[in-house]
């Protein structure tokens, strides 16, 4: 795409409805922007939700009025540079790949591995060598991994499907990985597992916050597993599956 050597500073100016005198200001970082001026901003800019909700938190990471809106805004950043390396899987490939072991071999070629042979794979994940080999032939079909140089390769990214996709593939992965919660309880020991329950009276209406918090917890958990291998300098070399649930106990009665 070309530059318009016709579009000045004054016409970008008048676009964004500000005066030439603030817009050079605002550039050169003398002056700084208000969160109010960013949304306004990112309005006329016709950015999108995301769009807009990134760029106010860039500008409030450098000209937020306190130091905790600062160190706030930059966490966010931070999550969302994470939410970048994430591919959202629709429901007509999610279908296709919806029993747990499909995830599980994608993670498992992340691990330190001599060899990714379907027969080491199938021995890790307690599979049928059959049923690995159609997994990842499967997943190469749809660009999830790759062969290279004799040895099956993860993708450096993450996976998360739509929010509030009720289908019935999502309801299938789901209560596969809580009878492997179940087999867990009894089949490994309290050094290899983490189970917690909380069981918590709450207003309905306070639902919906209660889950935000929750993913959001969840992307900066994950974000803290990556930083910690880069840090120590080590590769992992298990798969685990960290899953919460947040139901309710009681009955509607009528």
């Amino acid at each position: 795409m070309g530059v318009n050597s016709r579009y000045s500073l004054r016409s970008f100016a008048r676009d964004l409805k500000v005066s030439p005198g603030r817009l050079s200001e605002i550039l050169s970082k003398k002056q700084g922007l208000s969160q109010d001026s960013a949304k306004n901003l990112a309005h006329i800019l016709k950015l999108s939700e995301q769009e807009t909700l990134h760029f106010t938190q860039l500008v409030l990471s450098i000209d937020g009025r306190s130091k905790k809106a600062k160190i706030q805004a930059k966490k966010s950043l931070k999550i969302f540079a994470l939410t970048k390396s994430i591919t959202t899987i629709n429901a007509t490939i999610f279908d296709l790949i919806k029993d747990w072991h499909h995830f599980a071999i994608i993670e498992l070629l992340k691990c330190n591995l001599q060899s990714t042979s379907p027969e080491i794979l199938a021995l890790q994940l307690g599979l049928k060598v059959e049923e690995t080999k159609i997994s990842l032939k499967l997943l190469q079909d749809l660009n999830l991994i790759h062969y290279k140089n004799g040895k099956y390769i993860s993708l450096e990214k993450k996976f998360t499907t739509l929010d509030g996709d009720y289908s019935l593939a999502i309801r299938h992965f789901n209560s596969q990985i809580l009878e492997k919660a179940r087999l867990a309880i009894f089949d490994q020991g309290i050094d290899q597992r983490y189970l917690s329950t909380l069981t918590i009276a709450l207003h309905k209406s306070h639902l919906k916050k209660v889950t935000k918090l929750i993913a959001k917890q969840r992307r900066e958990l994950n974000e803290y597993i990556t930083k910690l291998s880069e840090i120590e300098k080590t590769a992992p070399n298990a798969v685990y599956s960290i899953a919460t649930q947040c139901f309710e106990l009681t009955k509607q009665v009528h």
